[in-house]
């Protein structure tokens, strides 16, 4: 399923998932945008419009283990989490992203092309 939005961007979201929109702000005054979104279980993928490139945007995912987050891009990012493995996968296609394990609060920058892997206790690359 696709949703897309007044500005142009979208979730492709995959069969099975769970998800909060939790916030999906505009600033009226300077444009930035700042988006919230909770990853209960499942995957989605997100193509972020140019208008979060505005300074003071911010694009945030939150799974049950980490937190992942970029400011000022028009990304797309794909995450995934898989409550029976307590396992999150972030593909950071075309932005660097910065990855918390929320259980140890370790951060890991992921640069462009690389893949993370959020697990109980750590953060592993997959340059792949």
């Amino acid at each position: 399923m696709v949703l897309e939005f007044s500005d142009g961007s979208q979730l492709e979201i995959s069969e099975n998932t769970k998800l909060n929109l939790a916030d999906l702000l505009e600033d009226a005054d300077t444009g930035a945008r700042t988006s919230f979104i909770k990853l209960a279980w499942g995957k989605f993928r997100a193509i972020l419009s140019p208008g979060h490139q505005e300074e003071g945007s911010a694009f945030s995912v939150e799974t049950p283990n980490s937190l992942v987050g970029f400011k000022f891009s028009q990304p797309i990012i794909t995450v995934a989490y898989d409550p029976e493995t307590d396992t999150t996968t972030i593909d950071a296609e075309t932005v660097d992203v910065v990855v918390t394990n929320l259980r140890t609060q370790r951060t890991q920058l992921l640069l462009r092309g690389q893949r993370g892997i959020v697990r109980r206790d750590s953060i592993l690359l997959d340059v792949g």
